[in-house]
């Protein structure tokens, strides 16, 4: 068995971080009707306080289980954080974390934010959501990187241009 990358959040309000990921197994070594993918949450000794069966085992070839770092946030606005896991074959599982709170994301998804540049939490909110390049201003550099849905309706649309538009010309971001 293996495991994902590892998500750094405060789960719980302790202002302790909590360390979560996800397991899948090898494609070579697929038992049948034996799970490999859980969600895992351990203390930020590496204690395990919740070993999760996926409520569904799906497998591509690939490997079966939850490969893809999970990613915490709170995703309908509520206050509380859910923890999104991507699988093989099965689509995605959203867990809802009672008594949570966005207080302490600090490597949230896979490559530390929801930009994905390796960067902490922490610095990657110090930017313009158009300063793609991260140099502090909103250029053609960051036209050329333009993919990106800023409007968080689930595609990259007319509405997402404009708001990098609103934002084109910026300097001393943020």
């Amino acid at each position: 068995m293996y495991a994902s990358e590892i998500m750094v959040a405060d789960l719980n309000q302790d202002d302790q971080p909590e360390l979560v990921l996800t397991t899948f197994g090898d494609p070579e070594n697929l038992a049948p009707g034996e799970p490999h993918g859980y969600l895992m949450i351990l203390d930020s000794d590496g204690n395990i306080l919740h070993d999760i069966q996926l409520p569904a085992q799906g497998t591509n070839g690939n490997g079966k289980g939850a490969p893809a770092a999970p990613t915490t946030m709170d995703l309908n606005g509520d206050g509380t954080v859910e923890i999104v896991v991507q699988t093989f074959g099965v689509g995605c599982f959203v867990f809802t974390v009672p008594d949570s709170a966005e207080n302490q994301l600090l490597w949230p998804t896979g490559r530390g934010n929801y930009f994905r540049d390796g960067r902490p939490w922490s610095e990657a909110i110090k930017y313009c959501p158009g300063d793609l390049d991260r140099d502090n201003d909103i250029d053609g550099r960051d036209l050329a990187l333009f993919a990106g849905d800023f409007d968080t309706d689930g595609d990259v649309g007319g509405k997402d241009l404009a708001a990098f538009a609103a934002d084109f010309g910026r300097a001393a971001c943020p």
